[in-house]
């Protein structure tokens, strides 16, 4: 399985520039040692969502991803909800000043969940 995988993986990579937060999703599913970023913008969430669709296997290894941090635990927890309100923003505003503004809130609001978490 991680053959097939680290073949895909390299196989968009090579037409992808890849973000650490993409780049701590595949060492988490390869189960290596790499970076622990997590998103922290629209365009870097949707790097993550179009590696996850053009690397399907990836889901079976969001329960490793998700053990990564608290913030990629809630991203994990939420990815259809991310992934649906990211296509709607995309579909609505395109290459509007306020694209992606509702994804923002939505990793916004995940980000606190995580923060909560952490100081409890």
């Amino acid at each position: 399985m991680n053959t097939l995988l680290k073949a895909q993986v390299s196989q968009w990579a090579t037409s992808n520039e890849i973000e650490l937060s993409c780049q701590a999703m595949i060492a988490a599913a390869l189960n290596e040692i790499g970076p622990v970023n997590h998103p922290t913008t629209v365009n870097e969430m949707g790097q993550c969502l179009h590696l996850v669709q053009n690397i399907p296997v990836l889901h079976e290894h969001f329960s490793s991803i998700a053990a990564v941090s608290t913030d990629w635990y809630y991203i994990i927890e939420n990815w259809e909800q991310i992934s649906h309100t990211y296509t709607c923003d995309m579909r609505q505003f395109g290459s509007k000043r306020n694209r992606g503004q509702r994804t923002w809130e939505l990793m916004q609001q995940l980000q606190a969940q995580s923060t909560a978490i952490m100081q409890f």
